[in-house]
């Protein structure tokens, strides 16, 4: 599983502004089920991401 986080995007302009954006980041499984739960873009890439997670063909550093 991909590590849940919580980010705060941050600017000059945001900050005299008193904006800041948060993001909750959402833990969901490395496997295609896993990306249909997410709205992944662009399309091009959740195409060929899924297309290589359902082929097991993905490797991530750690299982190298």
């Amino acid at each position: 599983m991909l590590p849940a986080q919580h980010l705060i995007r941050d600017s000059p302009v945001r900050r005299a502004l008193g904006v800041a954006l948060q993001y909750a980041l959402k833990e969901i499984p490395l496997t295609v089920a896993g990306l249909d739960d997410i709205d992944l873009k662009p399309e091009e890439i959740a195409h060929v991401l899924r297309g290589t997670i359902g082929a097991g063909t993905f490797r991530t550093e750690a299982a190298k």
